[in-house]
């Protein structure tokens, strides 16, 4: 049986080889017409063949918590998404243009903060960001280059324009299973691959060792560069020995280097050896003991230090930021006491840049999901914040309960299409 379905149908999705009406786009054509001569044995066979010389050549990755083991060959697809070079020369200039925003983005916010200043983004979104790193306020990074290697997932719409999920700026993983992926694919089609004059990546490693040495403190022709892992146990472990024995520098563990006089040296048979790059494979939190998790032995005590003095190099740097809090995984009480600090967090925030605030509003916070308990909670947790910041706090609410818990009450009524108010103070 041959593997292209002569009934198969694009109705209501964008796909890539196929256009509508069965039509075969022009740039899938002749990897079409050699999938036709293939029957579902043969394609198989050349699935199973790449599948194995994954399997030999460990090109494999690790899944937690499953009952049939954590090594796992990584998933093949053997029909190539064919991108022609002029969609490409777009899709490239967008990400250049991106990572360039990016950076400049990263650069402003751990200096100037115009972005804030200017009220372009709510300082409390940045300011209470999880992996806002305020350790590193007005420190330059080495030729103000944030984000070295950046992994940015991009999908297309209903009508084939190109969409970004998300940008990895912090540790990005996968570049090393497009490389061994664009090997298997020359091995399984070979003629056809040779016919399309597919762009080269094979020069990737060498381009990522020479941007590696670019941002050495002290320059020279052949800076230390080091790759440090966390470990064999990480599910990325394959791409980290993969990138560090092409572009032929040292894979270290945490334990493996040290830090003195806020220099990091490398553990040798041979003695101590200064590095003057680390390409890291860790997260920020795990980077230092001393300046983040006190718990981690995966990073290097005393490793910031290093950085701040100017003596070693980190790809990529440190100040990436992360996630926004998800909501959704907390309680309705859980939510309203982050919501309350956040609000107080944000007044902090705002009077140190702008203008001292008097009055803050608060919206419908205690109208849903908060027992009799939690309402008089909260309304302590206002009242304390009131007294001791000598702050008005004007609770927005529709439950008519609250009236007798609070000392003054703006009453707002809604007739007739005209919004009046009635009140007990005086409003001017």
């Amino acid at each position: 049986m041959p593997i292209i379905n002569p009934s198969y149908a694009t109705d209501n999705f964008f796909d890539e080889m196929m256009a509508s009406k069965g039509q075969v786009r022009p740039h899938y054509n002749r990897l079409h017409q050699r999938l036709g001569t293939l029957t579902e044995d043969d394609f198989n066979k050349r699935r199973a063949a790449v599948d194995l010389a994954f399997l030999r050549r460990g090109v494999t990755f690790t899944v937690y918590n499953d009952s049939e083991g954590t090594e796992r060959i990584f998933p093949f697809d053997l029909i190539p998404r064919i991108i022609p070079s002029a969609e490409w020369a777009r899709i490239e200039a967008g990400l250049i243009q991106r990572i360039t925003a990016l950076n400049l983005f990263l650069h402003d916010i751990y200096h100037e903060q115009k972005i804030l200043k200017d009220k372009v983004l709510p300082a409390v979104q940045i300011l209470t960001a999880k992996h806002f790193r305020r350790e590193f306020m007005n420190f330059s990074v080495p030729k103000n280059i944030y984000i070295h290697i950046c992994g940015t997932d991009l999908i297309r719409d209903h009508n084939g324009q190109y969409l970004v999920l998300e940008d990895n700026l912090r540790c990005p993983s996968g570049v090393s299973y497009m490389l061994e992926n664009r090997a298997a694919m020359r091995r399984a089609f070979p003629n056809v691959f040779q016919s399309y004059g597919v762009q080269p990546v094979e020069g990737y490693s060498d381009q990522l060792l020479k941007d590696l040495r670019y941002i050495a403190p002290k320059g020279g022709s052949k800076p230390n560069v080091v790759l440090l892992t966390p470990g064999v146990y990480n599910s990325a472990y394959f791409e980290h020995t993969f990138l560090a024995r092409q572009m032929g520098i040292p894979i270290v563990e945490g334990r493996d280097l040290i830090v003195k006089s806020s220099k990091v040296y490398m553990r040798t048979t041979a003695g101590l050896v200064q590095v003057d790059v680390i390409y890291r494979r860790i997260d920020d939190d795990f980077l230092d003991p001393y300046v983040f998790r006190s718990d981690s032995v995966l990073g290097v005590p005393g490793l910031v230090s290093a950085c701040r003095a100017g003596n070693v190099s980190l790809a990529n740097a440190i100040e990436e930021l992360g996630r926004e809090l998800d909501f959704g995984n907390l309680s309705r009480g859980e939510s309203t006491r982050l919501v309350l600090s956040m609000s107080w967090a944000f007044r902090d925030v705002f009077e140190s840049l702008y203008t001292p605030i008097n009055v803050l509003f608060i919206d419908e916070l205690l109208d849903n999901g908060l027992d009799l308990q939690g309402t008089e909670n909260a309304l302590a947790l206002l009242k304390q914040m009131a007294r001791e910041r000598h702050k008005s706090i004007w609770l927005v609410s529709h439950k008519d309960e609250l009236a007798s818990r609070v000392e003054n009450i703006l009453k707002v009524i809604k007739e007739n299409g005209f919004t009046n108010y009635s009140n007990d103070v005086e409003i001017t």
